[in-house]
């Protein structure tokens, strides 16, 4: 079972920075860590998440 964080990430525009969220989840291979962006929280629930294809 992953477990799914929401986070923010800020872009910044012509007119000016905007801030958007969006799931992701990360786990560790080795001693590398792995970051995977899940998507939009208003294109999906945090429940359906983790059960988005290609997971």
């Amino acid at each position: 079972m992953l477990t799914v964080y929401l986070g923010p990430v800020e872009k910044i525009t012509a007119k000016g920075p905007k801030t958007y969220e969006y799931y992701f989840t990360f786990w560790k291979m080795g001693v590398k860590v792995v970051n995977k962006y899940i998507g939009s929280p208003r294109k999906m629930t945090r429940e359906a998440a983790p059960r988005r294809p290609g997971n």
